[in-house]
């Protein structure tokens, strides 16, 4: 089945005979309001319903463990989306561009968050991601704007280079205990972010991670971290002390900025202070 583009399609029951649905079968069809997928399916493939930009609500049923790349992709008018208990993997992009989503919670069955899977879901307030989760890719939750608040759980062991760059109203961020690695720019351009916490298991943060992070007035780095890029907090013009935590075998602080072991090289610096004492050794 290939893309209809229907702009007079207004609804689809697919009848229990059917038990796969092709690549891009309904995409485009920009006048779809309903849809009721059957438990006979257990795939939803590529594109299915990329750019039926007035499907406002779907339930994927408990059969379908398997949602391809672009599913939903601009799907802007998609307000509330139930998935399935079964689903145990989304595909890249698969909700991106969904304007009008508002909360969605990961599946308990599900291990990855895929590149850019909600990227430019800008009205998404709510994000529950379960204790099954090991990781979020890159571009994640990037542009999702109206997001407040968010928490890493125990399970995840990496977030993705930017993913969640540009999340201009995330105020909160806890990072699970079991992060060993956060990505380039994960959190940059979050200007609100005010508060974060990380997971005592983090070894690596790379370049920019909270670049422009205006909002945040303090950070402890925890004393597992062995590895930080450059501009780690470049342009967090509040911040006014940057912590490590005691027994960190490669960084110490003093007076809230960031030395090697040896005081002998400047890691990172506080820009909040319109003085900084720096240690002679450097």
């Amino acid at each position: 089945m290939h893309s209809i583009g229907a702009t007079d399609l207004h609804k689809v029951a697919i009848p229990n005979s059917v038990t796969s649905i092709g690549e891009g079968a309904f995409s485009y069809c920009t006048s779809l309001t309903q849809v009721t997928i059957p438990e006979s399916i257990t795939t939803l493939a590529e594109s299915v319903f990329e750019g039926c930009n007035s499907l406002a609500e779907i339930t994927i049923p408990n059969s379908v463990t398997s949602i391809g790349s672009y599913v939903f992709y601009n799907c802007a008018a998609l307000a509330d989306i139930t998935l399935s208990n079964s689903l145990t993997s989304i595909g890249e992009f698969a909700f991106g561009g969904c304007t009008n989503l508002q909360k969605i919670t990961i599946p308990a069955s599900v291990i990855s968050i895929p590149y850019y899977a909600f990227t430019g879901c800008s009205n998404l307030t709510e994000v529950t991601i379960m204790d099954s989760v090991q990781s979020i890719e890159e571009g994640a939750f990037i542009n999702c704007n109206s997001l407040a608040e968010i928490t890493i759980p125990n399970s995840v062991t990496s977030i993705g280079h930017q993913a969640f760059y540009w999340c201009t109203s995330l105020k909160t961020v806890t990072i699970g205990e079991s992060v060993t690695s956060i990505g380039y720019q994960a959190f940059a351009y979050c200007s609100s972010l005010a508060e974060v916490t990380i997971g005592s298991s983090v070894t690596t943060i790379l370049w920019g991670a909270f670049q422009n992070c205006s909002s945040l007035t303090q950070v402890s780095i925890p004393s597992s971290v062995t590895s930080m890029g450059d501009a780690i907090f470049s342009g967090c013009t509040s911040l006014t002390a940057i912590n490590m935590e005691e027994g960190n075998e490669q960084y110490c602080s003093k007076d809230g900025v960031i030395y090697s072991k040896d005081m002998t090289e400047l890691i990172q610096c506080q820009l909040a202070r319109r003085e900084v004492l720096i240690s002679r050794r450097v």
